[in-house]
């Protein structure tokens, strides 16, 4: 039986102010935009690559800034 695909999640805050990656299935995350606010749910999710090397800050700094560019182009399009 193989196992089950992890994923990498991205994680935001009631206001959608700060972000964080973790891997589906672990209890911490891997990088916050803070330490201190609660993280309430997953706003997007990517393939999790196991015997690849991540810069976890730089990760979450390019996917936030994606996400964010995504957000406002899907905005453009409603208009």
């Amino acid at each position: 039986m193989a196992a089950e695909a992890r994923r990498l999640e991205l994680w935001t805050d009631e206001h959608e102010t700060h972000f964080a990656i973790k891997i589906s299935g672990d209890a911490d995350f891997r990088a916050a935009t803070s330490r201190y606010v609660k993280y309430v749910r997953i706003v997007d999710m990517g393939l999790y690559l196991a015997d690849q090397t991540y810069q976890w800050k730089y990760t979450l700094e390019q996917w936030v800034k994606n996400y964010r560019k995504d957000l406002q182009e899907s905005d453009g399009d409603r208009q």
